[in-house]
């Protein structure tokens, strides 16, 4: 941030950095669910559908759900009834954090991250210039 243009910016009382830290908990959450998702996947070797399966069609059911995936994604996995469900709740807190510490990129979230916001900027002041200098093809010679 430009040096003198006032203190931190705060979003719900977090840093931008804390706020992001958020989403990429969610974000490794929906990466963990999908990952043992493909897991079950893999187990049908006779031609069946994955969907059968309780905790495939669990974590389908509340990914997909208005809800998606919150704060309570895993404590309600936890909390659930089915055995099953509480088990798969503790692999996807070990894939969770296994893919956090080990599996990305957080170099190439910097970078992406960067460029993309180089390249929003970009975008917007063509958008910009072209709307309020027109382009004379007249005085091009065309």
């Amino acid at each position: 941030m430009d040096e003198g243009r006032g203190g931190a910016v705060h979003i719900g009382g977090l840093t931008p950095e804390q706020k992001a830290g958020e989403a990429l908990v969610k974000l490794f959450t929906f990466v963990a669910a999908r990952t043992i998702m493909a897991e079950i996947e893999g187990y049908d070797n006779e031609g069946g559908s994955a969907a059968s399966h309780p905790v495939w069609r669990g974590m389908q059911d509340a990914l997909t759900s208005e809800k998606g995936i919150d704060e309570n994604f895993i404590t309600d996995m936890m909390r659930s009834p089915d055995h099953d469900m509480q088990l798969a709740a503790v692999r996807l807190l070990e894939v969770r954090t296994s893919f956090a510490q080990d599996t990305f990129q957080w170099d190439v979230l910097r970078a992406a991250a960067i460029s993309n916001v180089q390249a929003d900027a970009e975008r917007v002041m063509a958008q910009y210039m072209s709307s309020i200098v027109p382009l004379d093809t007249d005085a091009c010679g065309e």
